[in-house]
């Protein structure tokens, strides 16, 4: 059985929920926990509408979490019989989904591998490698001119708030949406030989496979990185953005940062309204030895190969651990940075 509950109505159905779950689903303001084939689903309100789907064999939380940001407006189901449902957590029903391929014939949810979301518009990976979409066109619901770049060798779909970046075998890149927040590459270089892709909230930043990066999409969100263009060009292994900035990790254990200032883009604490100036101290702690990075929305935290934690960005967000610094002493045998549940309604 599917169950869905939704932020302070869980006590309403608390007798519909069995024992057994097998996994649990998040959206950005609904859960959804599996067991068998069947689905219970209720929405916000006082007395929230329950509604039931039988014989669910795939459910879909709207694909990986690839940055911290992501927003996961809702859910997509699979039965049996192929038929494909999505809802929101929000809605007194699901909607019955039908689609068509890009060649006229139509297709079934059983063909649906992975689904991915911007914040108004699905996309799905299929069986054999090409891509479906629905929602709103101008947000990544339309692939208009691109079904034959989408037809087939599509390994992982990328999305910023409202558009989509779909990561091909062969290490090109095809993007579509809002052309202001990723839906278009804004670069002379051309979007090939990729082997990574992360977002921020409304631009791109992809490692080619000779260690270079490429960014597209919103300036003020990360998609210009020619202030640092020149430590991009080779050695970047793992990018990780937050709603307004990126971070590179290269192989010699620096990291580089661009994006919005008050959002990581920049080596320093802020209180997000006066303007930052870079920290040298941080700075130097960041040249060598950093094994990996996490990000909540406005701010990031490094941790090095020995246990330490830099962190930076907005003090609210987590940008500053002068507090707590104490907590940070090295100690390799026993911290992991971890990634933290935050709230996105900022």
């Amino acid at each position: 059985m599917t169950l869905i509950w939704e932020e302070s109505y869980t006590k309403v159905i608390e007798k519909e929920v069995p024992e057994g779950i097998e996994v649990i689903f998040a959206a950005s303001h609904a859960f959804a926990a599996l067991k068998g084939g069947d689905l219970v689903s209720w929405g916000v309100s006082a007395n929230p509408i329950i509604f039931k789907l039988n014989d669910v064999v795939k459910v879909f939380d709207s694909g990986k979490q690839d940055s911290i940001w992501k927003r996961r407006p809702g859910f997509t189901a699979v039965t049996s019989a192929g038929k494909i449902f999505t809802w929101n957590g929000g809605e007194t029903s699901p909607q019955e989904l039908t689609f068509t391929s890009a060649t006229g014939s139509p297709f079934s949810g059983d063909d649906i591998v992975s689904v991915h979301t911007t914040n108004y518009a699905y996309a799905a990976i299929m069986n054999d490698g090409s891509v479906q979409v629905w929602g709103e066109a101008d947000k990544g619901g339309d692939i208009r001119g691109l079904e034959s770049h989408l037809a087939s060798g599509v390994v992982d779909i990328f999305s910023t708030s409202n558009a989509f970046a779909a990561l091909k075998q062969d290490g090109t890149v095809v993007v579509w949406g809002d052309e202001s927040r990723g839906g278009k590459n804004n670069t002379a270089v051309k979007l090939t030989d990729i082997k990574a892709i992360s977002s921020t909230k409304d631009a791109f930043a992809a490692i080619k496979n000779d260690g270079s990066v490429v960014t597209w999409g919103n300036t003020n969100a990360g998609g210009d990185s020619s202030t640092v263009s020149s430590e991009l060009v080779s050695d970047v292994k793992v990018i990780v953005g937050n709603q307004a900035a990126f971070a590179a990790i290269k192989s010699d254990g620096s990291v580089v940062v661009w994006g919005d200032n008050h959002g990581g883009g920049l080596i320093a604490s802020t209180d997000g309204v006066t303007e930052p100036t870079e920290d040298a101290t941080l700075v130097s702690r960041l040249k060598s030895g950093v094994i990996g990075i996490q990000a909540t929305l406005f701010a990031f935290a490094a941790l090095k190969n020995k246990g330490e934690v830099v962190s930076w960005g907005q003090d609210y967000f987590g940008g500053d651990t002068s507090t707590v610094s104490s907590e940070f002493m090295p100690d390799p045998n026993s911290f992991s940075l971890r990634e933290t549940s935050i709230d996105e309604s900022y």
